[in-house]
């Protein structure tokens, strides 16, 4: 006598049940690979407002620390460099969200804008503090501390430094 065949397919029970799981594991996937993508773009942002706010207040601390006089107002940074052979005038002005930096050189003024002009970031303050006092052998010195607040989407952030100028004495 001879045997007829099995069939060794998959019954349809068994076809839904193997879809629905193949489908929970791709939508966990996407999900994860998702929030992966999100965290990196976060991170990016992040490491370019610190690199950013880092580089600003470097420079700032530099001119802060050859110069012969500091002043400051609302949202407004002047620096007087000691040697005014090249540049006369040092600003860094906070305008609508935008950190722009200005040099005066032979009555000409030169200005650049440093953040806030559709790179993400806005900046939303801008502080300084001048702070005078005398030393051990009654000479005045001088502290200035720059204070930035920076918006971006993933949030806001707040970066400070201080520097004292060098030629400070004269106070």
């Amino acid at each position: 006598m001879c045997k007829s065949p099995k069939n060794h397919g998959f019954t349809l029970a068994e076809l839904l049940v193997s879809v629905v799981l193949l489908a929970l594991l791709m939508g966990a996937t996407s999900m994860a690979l998702s929030s992966a993508l999100t965290n990196y773009e976060e991170n990016i942002n992040s490491s370019e407002m610190n690199q950013s706010s880092r580089a600003i207040l470097e420079r700032m601390m530099r001119e802060i620390r050859a110069a012969a006089n500091v002043t400051s107002s609302a949202n407004l940074l002047q620096i007087t460099p000691a040697d005014t052979s090249q540049v006369e005038l040092i600003q860094y002005v906070l305008d609508n969200g935008v950190f722009i930096y200005t040099t005066t050189a032979a009555g000409q003024s030169t200005s650049y804008d440093l953040l806030g002009t559709g790179d993400g970031v806005s900046v939303s303050e801008f502080t300084t503090t001048v702070g005078t006092g005398a030393d051990g052998d009654g000479s005045f010195v001088s502290l200035v501390t720059v204070t930035i607040t920076l918006n971006t989407p993933s949030g806001m952030r707040q970066f400070s430094a201080s520097a004292c100028p060098r030629v400070n004495r004269n106070r």
